[in-house]
């Protein structure tokens, strides 16, 4: 089976990748995805972001410390990112 292998420019990872599945792989700095598909081609596709203002007047309060342990990592700390708004199922904080 074939791999194909590139290296990412900010932190001379690897990324190497059988022709025999698809897959992705994340840029170091989360701005880039490169994919492999079945046929050989690789893609790199820009990551969009959203600006926090827009994101967090849809949001009625901040991710519990529960669920972000849970959806983000317990190995990375909690971050509340709409500072007006509640942290869910926490009074006052």
């Amino acid at each position: 089976m074939t791999a194909i292998s590139c290296r990412w420019a900010s932190s001379g990872r690897n990324v190497t990748r059988s022709l025999g599945a698809a897959d992705i792989e994340f840029s170091p700095d989360g701005k880039d995805a490169v994919s492999t598909s079945y046929d050989g081609t690789i893609r790199v596709w820009p990551i969009p972001t959203a600006s926090e203002d827009i994101l967090c007047d849809k949001m009625t309060s901040n991710m519990s410390r529960k669920t972000w342990n849970s959806s983000v990592s317990p190995d990375i700390p909690y971050h509340k990112l709409c500072q007006n708004l509640p942290i869910d199922g926490e009074v006052g904080k």
